[in-house]
């Protein structure tokens, strides 16, 4: 058989890949969800409700699943963002104020 080096290049490879298995590729996990934070201006009840279309409409232009929770009490919530257990917050002017003078926040 006269092969010419291309041909036994070709060969080779094509063993080498049929005897070597191939490595399992693993599954593209989803991202992680983001978290979204609302402030309790109403009843816990009420900001959910109000703020579930939004959460939404942001997971469907994001292509992620949102997270939605309204914070019990106002105190808590520079220690989630400390914590970066927070992604996204909707705060009153006050707080956001306050966070700034706690921890980086961006608008």
């Amino acid at each position: 058989m006269n092969l010419n080096i291309f041909q036994k290049f070709f060969l080779f490879w094509m063993a080498l890949c049929w005897i070597i298995p191939t490595p399992v590729r693993a599954v593209s996990s989803s991202p992680a969800p983001l978290h979204m934070l609302v402030i309790p201006m109403e009843t816990p009840s009420r900001m959910y409700k109000d703020f579930l279309p939004l959460k939404h409409y942001l997971g469907k232009k994001l292509n992620r699943s949102i997270e939605l929770d309204v914070a019990r009490k106002n105190s808590g919530i520079a220690t989630l963002f400390r914590e970066k257990k927070t992604d996204i917050a909707f705060v009153c002017p006050t707080l956001y104020c306050d966070l700034t003078q706690v921890i980086s926040v961006v608008p």
